[in-house]
């Protein structure tokens, strides 16, 4: 009677242990493949003041956590220019495709000529100068890619000003593949 039992629960043993190592393997290759997630886009106002093109990553392979964002902001005006360079750390909290996000960092300014004075926080004649920027805002972004999409509240201040900012972005986000934390 052993042996009956025996010769039919061998079989399912092996059977079982190859499965295990499958779904083993396969969660691996799973977990080796995930990506961090990644976005492009263009923001109007935000840290980048002006109209600006972004890159915004996660350090780690997540869609949430810590992050950065750093960017190129141009404004032509009549022979005037004015030219940002965004950089923020960020933080990402949520799940599946709805974030809140909290960032800090700071914006490089140069501009040529006065006349750019009322689009800009801080404008004098200086030419160049930095502006601390915070970002808190919302953010949707598809876990498979696709478009995306941010509004947030961005102050900008230095050590005598502060002035309330906002911002609205849209772009693409590269497909993250990521879990959340």
């Amino acid at each position: 009677m052993v042996k009956k039992y025996f010769f039919f629960l061998l079989p399912l043993t092996v059977f079982l242990g190859f499965k295990a190592k499958a779904q083993h393997e396969l969660a691996s290759y799973v977990s080796d493949s995930l990506h961090r997630s990644q976005n492009i886009f263009v923001e109007a106002g935000g840290p980048g003041l002006v109209l600006s093109l972004n890159y915004d990553t996660r350090f780690f392979n997540t869609r949430t956590g810590f992050g950065a964002t750093a960017g190129i902001g141009y404004l032509p005006r009549r022979g005037a220019s004015l030219l940002t360079v965004p950089i923020q750390l960020n933080y990402l909290w949520g799940s599946y495709q709805h974030y809140f996000e909290l960032g800090a960092g700071a914006t490089f300014m140069k501009y040529k000529s006065a006349s750019v004075g009322d689009y800009i926080p801080f404008h004098d004649d200086i030419g160049k100068r930095f502006a601390g920027t915070t970002t808190i805002g919302y953010r949707y972004q598809p876990i498979d890619g696709g478009i995306n999409f941010r509004v947030s509240f961005n102050p900008v201040f230095d050590r005598n000003n502060f002035y309330p900012y906002a911002g609205i972005g849209v772009g693409y986000t590269l497909w993250s593949g990521g879990r959340d934390k």
